[in-house]
């Protein structure tokens, strides 16, 4: 006998009339886990942040904040008949109420820590500062339990009181290069803010130390997002948030901002945003605040604004592993014509590496220095 059982349909685990969601685990038949019944309900791609907290209301939204996210909207746009606009209007114009009453949306972009608390006490954001690696209670500790437009600019003051500022001398001229960057570190608390997922009970924690900041939010990567492709695709988890951050600009909907991480990164001669530690519970981004090498700030001063300004990422991911001899990818050798025709990489040669296979590789260097590398 053959049969044929349909799969279940996406974003939906198959239950009996009990409630009961059942799968196989070896041979056995045991209940679906809670966690296997959220990834299944997340494949729908379903927006939390734009769903209706029933309990809430207007009033539960920080006006202050609220001003704040208006007087954006307006540099943003240009539109200055937003300024006459109500509260109410704003806020159904934004998206964050609709008729049917306050989105989760407005409660985390603009909720009184009141309103937070009673209903949604995860969205929250942990600062905290240590000054060593040893465990135990950080020495700067603040909890932030209030919309992110009440607090995101009190995090980054922060952060910038410990932001030590390291020297480079280029001739005669010496610049000074704060060891975290503002637009990056405000790119990854956004990111934090808008992927999140709302509906696991974690916490964002921003932890600073001496030379680098971590940043952690739960939920792991959007379906579909990795690593290896976070620069090429997006996916927001709650797209309202994102969509709200964008009519203020405080990001980008092209999903830019992540882009300019890596760029800036590689302008002040610093590690690569690193994502060890993500799993699918949690992503976790750190961003290390020492300049790695003083003297490709000298190779990038010598490449020029102009040119810098018609660079993409991959160029720059491109000119970084080459200096640094990394691994090269195909997407990063295909971009050398383009760097060679603007005077930034030359090349050497070509050179023979196996006799037998008759294997030839091009050689290319940065122009000016001396770090050469084979690119195939």
């Amino acid at each position: 006998m053959v049969f044929d059982v349909k799969s279940r349909p996406v974003g939906l685990p198959v239950q009996d009339d009990n409630g009961v969601a059942w799968i196989y685990e070896g041979d056995a038949l045991k209940p679906m886990s809670e966690e296997m019944r959220r990834r299944i309900y997340n494949e729908t791609g379903i927006d939390f942040s734009a769903s209706i907290c029933i309990d809430a209301k207007v009033d539960d939204l920080d006006e202050t904040a609220i001003e704040k996210f208006r007087s954006n909207w307006v540099e943003k746009s240009g539109k200055n008949q937003l300024r006459t606009l109500s509260k109410e209007q704003l806020l159904l114009d934004c998206g964050a109420i609709t008729d049917a009453g306050v989105t989760y949306a407005a409660l985390i972009l603009f909720g009184r820590q009141q309103a937070l608390v009673k209903h949604l006490p995860q969205a929250e954001i942990v600062f905290e500062y240590r000054s060593s690696e040893a465990s135990g209670p950080a020495n700067q500790r603040e909890e932030f339990k209030e919309g992110f437009f009440s607090c995101y600019d009190r995090i980054w003051e922060l952060i910038n009181l410990r932001n030590d500022r390291q020297h480079y001398q280029e001739g005669f001229f010496v610049f000074d290069i704060p060891t975290f960057n503002e637009r990056v570190v405000r790119e990854t608390i956004l990111n934090a803010v808008s992927h999140r997922n709302y509906q696991l009970g974690g916490s964002v924690f921003v932890r600073q130390y001496r030379d680098r900041l971590v940043v952690e939010n739960p939920g792991g990567f959007p379906l579909g997002i990795t690593v290896d492709n976070i620069m090429d695709r997006q996916s927001p988890r709650n797209r309202r948030i994102a969509e709200m951050l964008s009519l203020c600009g405080m990001v980008e909907r092209s999903g830019q901002g992540m882009n300019l991480m890596y760029e800036l990164s590689v302008q002040e001669a610093k590690p690569l945003p690193d994502f060890t530690g993500t799993d699918d519970y949690f992503v976790s981004v750190t961003l290390g605040g020492l300049i790695l090498d003083k003297k490709m700030l000298s190779v990038i001063n010598h490449i020029g604004s102009e040119r810098m300004e018609a660079l993409s990422t991959d160029d720059f991911l491109a000119i970084d592993a080459l200096y640094h001899e990394k691994p090269l990818t195909d997407k990063m050798r295909a971009r050398f014509k383009y760097l060679a025709s603007l005077g930034i990489v030359e090349h050497t040669g070509r050179k023979k590496i196996c006799t037998r296979q008759r294997i030839i590789r091009c050689c290319w260097q940065i122009r000016g220095s001396y770090t050469c590398r084979w690119a195939g």
